[in-house]
């Protein structure tokens, strides 16, 4: 028997038009691409917008960021919370990348 996966990104809102077409790529790659039993969770902060393939889930649960705990110049999420949040989904592996990252 097959195990269910998940793989977990979170969504960046760049500014940059290459990073953003970067991410786009790599998600749209990933979707295309990832096996039947995998499924993809994206986790952002509530206030985030975020820009996805229709077939991923989307969870705007985040709460804790480096900007507020740390002063981080930037609201960035702690993997942790993304980690926690995935071992309550109902899948036997789960994984984290960055959503730039390319995955064939």
């Amino acid at each position: 028997m097959e195990k269910s996966l998940v793989i977990a990104l979170n969504y960046v809102g760049y500014s940059d038009l290459k990073r953003r077409a970067y991410q786009e790529i790599a998600m749209r790659i990933l979707d295309a691409n990832k096996p039947w039993n995998c499924m993809v969770h994206v986790f952002n902060f509530p206030w985030e917008t975020v820009h996805v393939p229709d077939r991923f889930t989307v969870s705007k649960t985040l709460s804790r960021n480096s900007k507020e705990t740390i002063g981080n110049t930037r609201n960035l999420p702690y993997i942790k919370e993304i980690f926690d949040a995935c071992s309550q989904l109902p899948c036997d592996v789960f994984g984290y990348v960055n959503s730039d990252i390319l995955l064939t």
